[in-house]
């Protein structure tokens, strides 16, 4: 094998194998992104699962920031009921429950979740997820 042969060779090679190491560092990525996606839809999920679990009556109406939803504070002064959520750093909990009037009586009440992930560096918005449900009187 002569010498110009062996480049040949080995840009060839090169050339196959560029794209296929490229494909491996966007897989990790997405891989990256989907643990951050757990994350968020755990911590929404969670958020949900405690307000729908709580009885229709004692459940209020608002708007609750980041700061008003941490483990151990009640959902409100008139309730007793208190959160348990896990402390995930790089979130911000927002929870909006809005009532949903029929015949001048309340029926539902609309649950809003909505999820900020902050990013890594400060120049990259937040990612927003949201979860929507409603809960319904049974009686």
């Amino acid at each position: 094998m002569t010498l110009v042969e062996i480049l040949v060779a080995v840009a060839l090679l090169s050339a196959v194998m560029i794209p296929v190491l490229f494909s491996f560092t966007a897989g990790s990525r997405g891989l990256a992104m989907s643990a951050e996606d757990l994350t968020v839809h755990t911590a929404a999920i969670e958020l949900l699962e405690q307000v729908m679990a709580a009885p229709f009556d004692l459940v209020p109406t608002g708007t609750f920031a980041n700061d008003r939803i941490r483990d151990g504070r009640p959902f409100s002064p008139a309730t007793p009921l208190r959160f348990h959520i896990s402390d995930v750093p790089g979130i911000e909990r927002k929870l909006e429950i809005a009532e949903v009037m029929k015949d001048g009586r309340v029926c539902l009440k609309k649950v809003t979740v909505t999820i900020a992930l902050s990013s890594a560096d400060a120049k990259t918005p937040p990612r927003l997820f949201s979860l929507k449900c409603l809960l319904a009187r049974e009686n």
